[in-house]
């Protein structure tokens, strides 16, 4: 692997450098198809500072009030629902304010 180049034909193959570990301006958050958390990573209380440390097995309602968004009370819901519709590239990446600050949200399946 060390005579491997990046260009952008071929960037979808570029080694994972630390695997196992988030990219530093984001955190990954794992919901099942019933809304079901089953998998955060460490780092989400860097963006989320009151959140609690327990949050496998509740469901993406908790979440939800830590987004500031007045029009759409089951917004994370109707998003993921969205997706598996229409396609997540539909509504990837999608502009969210979390704790005041901007951010933007990409949905998908695993």
């Amino acid at each position: 692997m060390a005579d491997f180049e990046v260009n952008l034909s071929n960037c979808d193959r570029e080694p994972i450098h630390i695997p196992g570990k988030m990219q530093s301006h984001g955190f990954m958050l794992a919901v099942d198809m019933n809304g079901i958390i089953r998998f955060f990573s460490d780092n989400i209380a860097s963006f989320i500072p009151h959140i609690e440390g327990a949050l496998l097995g509740k469901t993406i309602e908790y979440i939800e009030r830590f987004f500031e968004h007045a029009q759409d009370i089951n917004m994370l819901s109707h998003l993921l629902h969205l997706g598996r519709l229409s396609g997540y590239e539909q509504i990837n990446p999608y502009p969210v304010n979390l704790s005041g600050t901007k951010c933007f949200l990409i949905a998908g399946v695993l």
